[in-house]
């Protein structure tokens, strides 16, 4: 018997296009994992008046969705990844001490998501993990050498995504592994030129700027380049 459906949403990330999308799935056949990514990526572009609310009732939407499409199947990878997604994008929203109760599910669903299917969304299950180590404090589970771990195996499923490189360049500088950081962001501003969506290069462009003053300001010579 076939599995039901479990896809990402792949059409335009306009607001326009995902609630004619959106629309689409309610009124008709449903499939759970792309109604789910299509409210992340709503609550993503949110910006109303009534932002904090609209975003927290996709959120809720979403982890919803992504609840039905594994009850339909318990194998469904993209399912674990994307709740794992929409409950820390809530746990973001209300700040880190009003989100601790996020963090066991957040890590929890991203584990099962990288034991299915690991290389969903360029390595995005691990590319989570990593940064979900990378922000926690070490009293509540943080811990650099797991966030490189993970951020090192999201290049193996992803090596041509910008996102995969920067963000391990940025837990390289925060051990201290200066030649190392400096390389990997080198990697992720070329691999970023070549990115089709551009429609957030200029704050790329501004982190990436950032990270490399850090860089340079712990290692301003030429004992930070490698070969």
């Amino acid at each position: 018997m076939a599995q039901p459906s479990c896809q990402f949403y792949s059409g335009e990330k306009t607001l326009a296009a995902l609630q004619e999308r959106q629309a689409v799935l309610v009124n008709g056949d449903i499939d759970p994992c792309e109604l789910a990514n299509i409210y992340y990526q709503l609550a993503k572009i949110t910006s109303s008046p009534q932002a904090t609310v609209v975003k927290n009732h996709y959120l809720e939407q979403c982890i919803e969705s992504a609840e039905r499409a594994i009850q339909q199947n318990s194998r469904a990878g993209t399912a674990y990844f994307l709740r794992g997604l929409c409950l820390g994008r809530q746990g973001e929203s209300h700040g880190l001490w009003s989100s601790l109760k996020i963090i066991s599910p957040f890590r929890e669903n991203m584990e099962i998501a990288v034991k299915i299917a690991p290389g969903i969304d360029r390595g995005g299950p691990h590319r989570a993990l990593g940064r979900l180590y990378y922000k926690l404090p070490g009293l509540l589970g943080g811990d650099l050498e797991e966030s490189i771990y993970h951020l090192q195996q999201s290049i193996k499923f992803g090596p041509g995504y910008w996102e995969n490189h920067y963000f391990l360049a940025a837990s390289y500088f925060s051990w201290s592994r200066y030649a190392e950081a400096k390389n990997t962001l080198a990697q992720a501003m070329i691999l970023s030129a070549q990115d089709p969506d551009q429609s957030d290069a200029p704050e790329r462009q501004q982190n990436f700027e950032d990270l490399m003053d850090s860089i340079n300001a712990q290692c301003p010579d030429l004992s930070c380049s490698m070969n």
